[in-house]
C-alpha cells in the first residue's frame, strides 16, 4: 500500500473549461506515470447540473477517483472543511503523508483547520489568482458601483484568507513570475516558502497534430484566402470586451479580406459586443466548443486577440489562451497589461503589444505591424510554436508536481 495518499481540490470553477485543460490534463499525464489523485470538487450544487456538465466532467475524468462535495458559501461555520476532513478521513488513518493540492487560496483556506491537527497533512496552496482583486474587480465592472460595506468586509477577509493559506500551507505554486512579488510582504515570510512556478500550460503535441491539417480545416470553413484573427475565452470582468470591436474596426480597415473567428462560452453576448465593429455577416463566427476540439479551430487562424486592462488582478494572471495562442501558431495581439506576456513578447517575435488603444493612430500603426508578421506564416508558426513548446508545454511542470506528490 503505498504511503502517500493525494488530493486535488477543485474548490468552484467546475462549470469553466479551465478544468479540463489546467486540472484533468495534468493530472491525465501524471497518471501514465503511476500517479492518480483522487479529485474533489467542491462547488454550489446548481453548478453540476448546468449543461450536462457533471456529466461531461465524468466522461472527461474517467479512470480518476472522483468525489462531488457541495460547497457552502464562504465555509460558513468551516462546514466545506468538515466535509473535506470526511473524504480524506480514511487516508489520515491509513497513510503516513496526506498531500492535499488546494487549487486557489479560499480552497487551501479550506484545508488549513485540518492541517492544524493532523502534522502529516501537506499542503499545496495552488495560486491562480488573487481572489479578493478578483472579486472587487468583479463588483465595479458588473455592478458599476463600488463595492458596499459587506461587499468591503468580503475583499478585506479574502485579502486575511489569502496571507493565512501563504504562510499556512507547505509548498506554494504560482501561475506567473509575478504573483510571487505580488505576495512579497514581510509578514508572509516568502524567503522560507517554497515557491514554485507554474503557469497555465498546455499539451503543445495536441495543437501540432492540429496544425498538420491547418489548411484543410481552413478550407473547410471557407476561409482560406481570408486573414482570420482569433478571440478565444468567456466574457468575465477583467477581459477587456469593450476595446474588442473599435479594434477589430481599425484591423478591417487596414485589411479587408479580415475575418473574426470568436470561441466563446458565451456566443451570443460576444456577438452583441461586435455590434460596433461594422464587420458584415460574412465576414465573422462566433461559436462555442468542447474543450477537446478548440485546437482544430484555434489554427485556423492568423492573429489572437487578448485584451487585458491595466490591474493589479490583470498583472499576475496567465491566460491559458495565451499558451494555446502560441501553440496554435497564432500572433499574440495584446494590452501591457500582463506583466509574464509582456515579458515574453519583448524577448521574443511572437506578439504585438499595442501600448495605446486609445490613441487610434497609433492603434493602427501597431495593428499594421501585427499584420505585417502575421501574414509571414511560415516564420510565424516557427516562432509561435516553438515558444509554446519551450515556455508553456505541460512536461515542463509535471516535475514540480512529483516533487510534492512523493
Amino acid at each position: 500500500m503505498s504511503e502517500t495518499g493525494v488530493f486535488y481540490l477543485v474548490y468552484y470553477g467546475f462549470e469553466k473549461t479551465v478544468i479540463e485543460s489546467q486540472v484533468l490534463v495534468p493530472l491525465s499525464k501524471l497518471k501514465e506515470d503511476g500517479l492518480s489523485p483522487t479529485i474533489v470538487f467542491m462547488e454550489d450544487v446548481s453548478s453540476f447540473f448546468k449543461s450536462g456538465r457533471l456529466r461531461q466532467i465524468a466522461s472527461l475524468s474517467s479512470g480518476f477517483r472522483i468525489r462531488i462535495l457541495p460547497r457552502v458559501p464562504r465555509n460558513f461555520l468551516w462546514l466545506n472543511s468538515f466535509l473535506l476532513f470526511l473524504v480524506v478521513l480514511p487516508s489520515l488513518l491509513s497513510k503516513s503523508v496526506v498531500v492535499i493540492h488546494a487549487r486557489g487560496l479560499q480552497g487551501a483556506h479550506v484545508v488549513l483547520p485540518m492541517k492544524e491537527f493532523f502534522r502529516k497533512v501537506r499542503l499545496i496552496c495552488d495560486v491562480r489568482g488573487i481572489e479578493a482583486a478578483e472579486y472587487e474587480y468583479n463588483v465595479l465592472r458588473t455592478k458599476n458601483r463600488l463595492p458596499n460595506f459587506f461587499e468591503r468586509f468580503w475583499v478585506r477577509r479574502l485579502s486575511s484568507m489569502a496571507r493565512q493559506s501563504i504562510i499556512g500551507s507547505d509548498a506554494v505554486f504560482a501561475v506567473s513570475k509575478a504573483m510571487k512579488s505580488a505576495f512579497s510582504s514581510e509578514v508572509l515570510r516568502l524567503e522560507k516558502k517554497p515557491w514554485e512556478y507554474v503557469p497555465c500550460a498546455v499539451d503543445v503535441n495536441r495543437f501540432s497534430a492540429a496544425l498538420k491539417d491547418r489548411d484543410a480545416k481552413r478550407r473547410e470553413m471557407g476561409i482560406q484566402d481570408r486573414v482570420v484573427v482569433v478571440y478565444s475565452g468567456g466574457l468575465a470582468a477583467w477581459q477587456e470586451t469593450a476595446s474588442l470591436a473599435r479594434i477589430l474596426s481599425v484591423m478591417k480597415r487596414l485589411e479587408p479580406r479580415l475575418f473574426f473567428l470568436g470561441l466563446s462560452p458565451d456566443a451570443e453576448g460576444l456577438k452583441k459586443v461586435l455590434t460596433a465593429s461594422h464587420l458584415s455577416a460574412e465576414d465573422f463566427k462566433v461559436i462555442s466548443l468542447p474543450f477537446n476540439q478548440i485546437q482544430n479551430a484555434l489554427v485556423c487562424g492568423d492573429l489572437g486577440l487578448l485584451i487585458r486592462t491595466p490591474h493589479a488582478l490583470n498583472r499576475v494572471a496567465c491566460p491559458t489562451k495565451f499558451a494555446e495562442y502560441l501553440a496554435a501558431g497564432l500572433h499574440v495581439v495584446t494590452t501591457p497589461a500582463i506583466d509574464d506576456v509582456v515579458d515574453l513578447i519583448k524577448k521574443n517575435p511572437i506578439g504585438t503589444l499595442l501600448e495605446n488603444i486609445d490613441n487610434e493612430t497609433v492603434l493602427a500603426s501597431e495593428l499594421n505591424c501585427s499584420l505585417t508578421m502575421a501574414k509571414d506564416v511560415t516564420r510565424r508558426l516557427a516562432a509561435t510554436t516553438d515558444a509554446a513548446r519551450r515556455y508553456f508545454d505541460w512536461s515542463h511542470y509535471l516535475p514540480v508536481f512529483k516533487k510534492w506528490y512523493d
